[in-house]
């Protein structure tokens, strides 16, 4: 029985309608008829339900039939509309014809209806008919356009044609191409049916067979995309595209294939792919207003303590900020400014665990979704609040050795201040007294008053006290717990009703070993104690130690600072890739924050513009030739140089190229370490050095105030590049600023006269009035300058530093000025600099005045001498020692200055330096001076260290060579550094081969022969093989490299029992075997004395190792087992890759296929962004877009704006498996517009939250 005709009937007279319901009964009309009488009822019977025909009245109250015709034109078109009207004028009825309705009848002639019903619906079904026609058509004329197009972009690429007969499988027609492209002649092709089969590749050869089994079924993949073997064993990926012919009967018989090799642009996106992937740097997205996030990489997953990227989206943004007003702050700022970059925030981890992280981010409003990257700087910040609390330590010791007015004083500031740095309880401090062999209290803090005044007296001798067992032992204690200490934990506190959690008790001893005092820190609860904090108290330990001696503080200070420097050197890694002709490959976000460049902006830029912006025309010019080497000879080159990035900030980098194979092509990698801080550090201590080599160059060998004057002011000028300055001494009796020494242009020397000290139009007269400082890094932008500005500019000046020189009683003696050319950054390091040279110079102006001062400065002067930071040797011409500092006492391990006096200097250096020296000295005597030479001096425990010296003649007052003066620096620390750093990039390196490997991988395999190849030539190893684990879950050996078969063989047998293996494979365990020959005693291994073992792993299941193999037994250290583990890690983190991307790509093409197969058109929809993920073949057919158009575009771009709103509602509301239907006027791409009935699914989609979208035709 054949359904009931859906009516909709129009009616407010209800006796009207049941008259109309009556005739089409009469007149055996099969129907349903739904009765509306209002606009608003209408209109809800359109949009909820399908019906074949329409009836209307034309008259109705609350609106008129033209309006709901124009509504069902809207809401339900192509569906007959019918008026029936009690009158209806000739003129009246035309215009309703004009306006679409189908007929109209009279409700007196009531027996037309049916009729007309009939008539109206067979109208609809040839029109539906014919529009089908000619959709068809249409898409014939469409599908010819796009097989031409299809035709002329595949005429630009090699291409080969195929005629496939079916169900043989011959090959009718095989075109010239296909021999260029497979390496096999044509006959070999017509000879054998289905010849694609026997060069496909073994991955790929199921997936073949099964299509070609679907062209015997009939069924026709539009395209097939596989990867072959060439004759010569070359891999390549083809695409394959097909045409199907069919007989009468609609049987396939034949198919007509295109095929292109498509290798480059496959390897382009898995290289691309894996590189984002495996960034150094945690990388996200998240819903701007819920906070849920919607992408991130493995980096941000393991960041943040997470498994699986799965389980941290599971996690809101909001769970990680510690406090929630930083993340909205950071949330207003995005969306005020649009970006942030570089904010550094503490966030918190899934264990609950704190971290501190530099983040820039992006706002996508019309998206609705922030993008952007973490990056650890944990290590930094920790290192930054170490270096504050070494630092204000520093500061403690410092200040109470300086300010104190007796030891009790100095004790007391000690304690206190240590006790609230290290947030301890209590503290107190005993002086050892060793004639009666008693400990003393000397201060106490943060205990009760009258426990001070009643703190015992300890005998050395007293068993459990912490402080006797220290004192005797001279051997710290460090008990964060004190009942988990095995030396301590039995002892009793001596104050009445104090329990100690926590105790840190230390010995204070002076250079001779001999015991001064011991110092207590208390807690009551258990407590924390970094390791740092024992190196920092055995430095502080050296200085208490000097001043409770009332050694100079100043030496303890200088001391201690160097200590703390190496604290300093933090850095992250920039990688670019470039071509040969200077375009950028690639480049990742620390590139970006070293050099200042915006990502849009450089991604169009050749690397010699770039470099432009950067860097100093004579570095460009190293750079260049750099560049020339890699190209040429093919050998990495490193290099540091100072950029100046693009918001003006100076920065220093170090620079390391090695010329790699990117896309069968040579280009260069090159990695970017920001070592800024590092050489921030190297250069203040080297201008410290040369400062204080200044003044005891020029204060021992200067004739006079104005020689002095004159090399204080030149030393000045070349250490700090300044352009020209002047030193002023002040006569008190004239009250004048008289010239003592100065370096200025010749043309403007006339300026240079006395100048009344009380005329305040000069600038140096401010600065002596007021006895304070003036740092002018730009002398238009400094308040006190400006008003100077016209007597500055006769100087050409553009930044100026001018400092008093004052006396131990604040008197004004003179004013040193230096001035610069061009504005000039003057950091605080300066200021201590400049600092510490007006109070030397002061005290060496002073002893030139004269004779008490001259003999009261001698004593000065030694001090200067034996507090200098440096070692310091006078020696006569034959470089017999005449003195020498305690501190080059110190550094040669030598009690006494006269165990120096007279020995030869050069004896204490290494045999081979010895004579080096004599030659250097030869020359010295020709040239005054030298600077910086690298020697190895020998002590006298036979111990060598690295020193670096500078020397310079003494004249007599005859200007003859008198004496020598050398001054040496121990740089042992430094010299580590810089190993460090060549070890660092050693390990760089290798990790830039292995992103190199990555790079020319095409698959799993090749990229497991590179790796090896890779790891065995950059870590020397001889052999080595690769395991991977099977499908059946057992170990298989995949690759090897250098290995005998016997040794093959050994661990072959070794993967299918409990054997020295099973720790490896089983566990995860790196194994480290030093006697292989253990592992066969039967037959001895040849030339194989250790093997090593890595585990790979995958979300935390071993997946396979890397077994290396060495012929020569060798140390491994724990640094070298962290490498070759972190090798590991990468290279089980590629192979799950490799592995993830084949299950996805073969998920893909079995869901293309699906949607393929179905008639209706499918969309599939980014639940976000709206973008169109996947579309099927008849949609592009339909609306007459390629595919890649549609899946540029938002599902929005296809509707017209009329329908906007219902569809972003639904986005809105969707949840999981939920629906709705929906009728949408959609837009094609000639601009046609077609009613179609949409139904949407809210469905995951790989890895995609999107909306499934199904269009059929309404």
């Amino acid at each position: 029985m054949t359904s009931p005709l859906q009516v909709l009937h129009l009616e407010d007279n209800n006796i009207d309608a049941e008259l109309i319901r009556e005739t089409l009964a009469v007149h055996k009309v099969h129907c349903e008829i739904t009765l509306t009488a209002t606009r608003e009822d209408f209109l809800q019977a359109l949009i909820n339900k399908r019906f074949d025909i329409i009836l209307a009245d034309f008259n109705l109250p609350s609106f008129d039939g033209f309006e709901a015709l124009k509504l069902a034109k809207k809401y339900a078109p192509g569906i007959p509309f019918i008026f029936i009207s009690g009158v209806l004028g000739e003129e009246l009825a035309i215009e309703t014809l004009k306006k679409g309705a189908t007929d109209y009848v009279i409700k007196s002639r009531l027996e037309r209806l049916a009729p007309a019903i009939n008539r109206a619906l067979k109208e609809r079904e040839e029109r539906v008919t014919r529009l089908k026609l000619e959709r068809d058509l249409a898409e014939l004329e469409q599908m010819i356009s796009d097989l031409k197009s299809t035709y002329d972009e595949l005429t630009k690429r090699v291409r080969g044609f195929l005629k496939i007969e079916i169900p043989e499988l011959k090959y009718s027609i095989v075109d010239k191409f296909l021999a260029d492209l497979s390496g096999y002649p044509i006959s070999a092709w017509r000879q054998t049916p289905n010849f694609i089969a026997k060069i496909i590749h073994p991955d790929f050869q199921d997936y073949y067979l099964a299509r070609i089994a679907e062209f015997r079924q009939g069924f026709v993949p539009k395209m097939l995309e596989y990867k072959i073997i060439k004759q010569d064993g070359e891999e390549r990926w083809w695409l394959q595209f097909n045409i199907g012919a069919f007989d009468a009967q609609g049987r396939l018989t034949s198919v007509s294939a295109v095929i292109i090799d498509n290798t480059e642009d496959k390897e382009n996106y898995l290289k691309y792919q894996n590189l984002f992937e495996n960034a150094l740097t945690g990388m996200f997205r998240t819903d701007v207003e819920t906070g849920q996030i919607i992408e991130a990489n493995s980096k941000m997953a393991e960041l943040l303590g997470f498994d699986t990227v799965e389980e941290l989206k599971s996690y809101p943004a909001s769970f990680f900020y510690p406090h929630p007003e930083k993340r909205k702050k950071l949330i207003e700022k995005l969306k005020v400014n649009g970006y942030y970059e570089a904010e550094v925030i503490q966030i918190k981890r899934k264990d609950g665990s704190t971290i501190w992280i530099q983040e820039s981010s992006r706002l996508y409003p019309d998206k609705g979704f922030i993008e952007g990257i973490f990056i650890n700087i944990t290590s930094q910040k920790l290192a930054e609040e170490a270096l504050k609390r070494d630092h204000s330590v520093f500061q403690l010791v410092a200040n109470a050795a300086v300010f104190a007015n007796d030891i009790e004083t100095f004790c007391k500031d000690i304690i206190s201040g240590l006790t609230k740095i290290f947030q301890f309880d209590t503290g107190s401090f005993r002086l050892y007294d060793p004639e009666t062999n008693l400990l003393v209290p000397c201060a106490a803090t943060s205990i009760d008053p009258e426990a001070i005044k009643n703190l015992p007296i300890i005998p050395l001798t007293q068993e459990k006290h912490a402080g006797a067992l220290v004192g005797r032992t001279k051997k710290p204690v460090f008990a964060p717990d004190i009942s988990k200490h095995e030396l301590i934990k039995d002892f009793v506190p001596l104050i009445k009703d104090y329990t100690v959690g926590a105790n840190i008790t230390w010995p204070i001893v002076n250079s001779k070993d001999e015991l001064i005092a011991v110092l207590q820190l208390a807690n009551q609860e258990p407590k924390e104690i970094q390791g740092e904090v024992k190196i920092l108290f055995e430095t502080i330990s050296s200085m208490i130690a000097s001043a409770l001696e009332r050694f100079q503080a100043e030496q303890a200070l200088r001391d201690s600072e160097e200590k703390f420097r190496a604290y300093a050197e933090q850095s992250l890694i920039g990688v670019i890739l470039l071509n040969n002709q200077g375009d950028l490959l690639f480049f990742n976000d620390e590139i970006l924050r070293i050099s200042g460049f915006e990502r849009e902006e450089i991604s169009h830029m050749k690397s010699r513009e770039i470099t432009a912006e950067l860097f100093t025309e004579i570095d460009r010019e190293r750079l260049r030739k750099q560049i020339r080497i890699v190209e040429e000879e093919g050998i990495s080159q490193k290099e540091e140089y100072q950029i100046i990035s693009k918001e003006g900030q100076k920065k220093w980098i170090s620079l390391h190229l090695a010329p790699i194979n990117f896309h069968d092509s040579q280009a260069i990698s090159a990695i970017v370490l920001e070592i800024t801080e590092q050489k921030r550090a190297q250069l203040t201590i080297e201008r410290e050095r040369q400062a204080f080599h200044i003044i005891a160059s020029a204060a021992l060998t200067s004739g006079d105030v104005f020689d002095l004057s004159r090399r204080v002011l030149t030393g000045l000028l070349d250490v700090l590049a300044f352009d020209f300055g002047i030193v002023r001494l002040f006569n008190q009796e004239k009250r004048q600023l008289e010239p003592a020494a100065y370096v200025i242009p010749a043309e403007i020397s006339y300026e240079i006269q006395s100048i009344p000290v009380d005329d305040p139009k000069f600038f140096v007269n401010y600065v002596a009035k007021t006895k304070e400082a003036v740092y002018a890094p730009d002398i238009n932008e400094n308040q006190i300058t400006i008003k100077f500005l016209d007597r500055l500019k006769v100087f050409n000046t553009k930044a100026v530093v001018c400092w008093p020189i004052l006396n131990k009683e604040s008197a004004l003696l003179g004013i040193i000025l230096i001035a610069s050319t061009r504005p000039t950054e003057i950091t605080e390091e300066d200021r201590f600099f400049f600092n510490i040279i007006s109070n030397f110079f002061s005290l060496a102006v002073e002893r030139r005045y004269s004779e008490d001062a001259l003999r009261e400065s001698q004593e000065t002067f030694e001090k200067l001498i034996n507090t200098s930071p440096l070692a310091i040797f006078h020696t006569d011409l034959q470089s017999g020692i005449r003195l020498v500092n305690k501190y080059a006492l110190e550094l040669l391990h030598v009690e006494k200055a006269e165990d120096l006096i007279g020995k030869e200097f050069q004896s204490f250096l290494i045999a081979p330096d010895q004579a080096r020296l004599a030659q250097d000295i030869e020359i010295l005597l020709k040239t005054g001076s030298f600077i910086n030479y690298d020697y190895l001096m020998e002590r006298s425990d036979k111990s060598v260290f690295p020193i670096e010296l500078s020397a310079s003649v003494i004249l007599d007052n005859n200007q003859k060579p008198d004496s020598l003066l050398f001054i040496g620096n121990d740089v042992t620390v430094r010299k580590e550094l810089e190993r460090n750093l060549r070890n660092h990039f050693f390990e760089f390196e290798v990790m830039n081969k292995i992103i190199s490997a990555g790079y020319r991988a095409n698959n799993l395999n090749q990229f497991l022969d590179f790796v090896l190849d890779t790891v065995l030539n950059s870590l020397d190893f001889s052999g080595g093989l690769i395991l991977l684990r099977s499908e059946n879950n057992l170990f298989e050996i995949n690759k090897s490299l250098g290995v005998s078969k016997q040794l093959v063989s050994l661990i072959q047998q070794a993967l299918s029992s409990e054997t020295f293996l099973t720790p490896l494979i089983k566990k995860g365990a790196t194994i480290i075997i030093d006697d292989l020959q253990v592992l066969s005693p039967d037959t001895p291994l040849k030339n194989i004395e250790m093997l090593i073992g890595i585990p790979f792993f995958s979300k935390k299941e071993i997946i396979g190792a890397l077994i290396l193999l060495l012929n020569k037994a060798r140390s491994i250290s724990a640094t070298d087992q962290q490498l070759l583990e972190s090798i590991g890690k990468d290279i089980g983190t590629a192979i799950a890759k490799f592995q993830a991307e084949q299950l996805i790509k073969e998920r893909q093409i079995d869901l293309q296929s699906i949607f393929n197969i179905l008639e209706e058109i499918i969309f599939v929809i980014d639940h976000k962004s709206g973008l169109i993920l996947e579309v099927n073949d008849i949609a592009t057919r339909k609306l007459g877009y390629i595919k890649r158009q549609l899946q540029s575009m938002r599902f929005l771009d296809l509707l017209s704006k009329e329908y906007w709103a219902d569809f972003q509602t639904f986005l809105a509301k969707a949840k999981p498996r939920t629906s709705g239907t929906f009728t949408f006027e959609i837009k094609t791409k000639g601009q046609e517009t077609l009613m179609m009935n949409v139904t949407l699914y809210y469905q995951r989609y790989l890895s995609h939250e999107a909306i499934f979208a199904i269009l059929r035709d309404a």
